[in-house]
């Protein structure tokens, strides 16, 4: 599973932030993405500890 998290990963860096600067080339997508992330391992964090996971 963690080879695909890396290569959804890696597709997104690659393919989908270009993709979307060109769409709007006035926001970021990198703060959207942080974030995306931010809240999956936080999440994911607690899930472990709470033992509902």
């Amino acid at each position: 599973m963690v080879c695909i998290a890396g290569i959804m990963v890696a597709l997104s860096l690659d393919e989908l932030m270009p993709l979307a600067r060109e769409i709007d080339p006035h926001n970021s997508p990198s703060y959207g993405m942080l974030c995306g992330m931010t809240i999956m391992g936080a999440s994911l964090a607690l899930l472990q500890v709470s033992d509902l996971g």
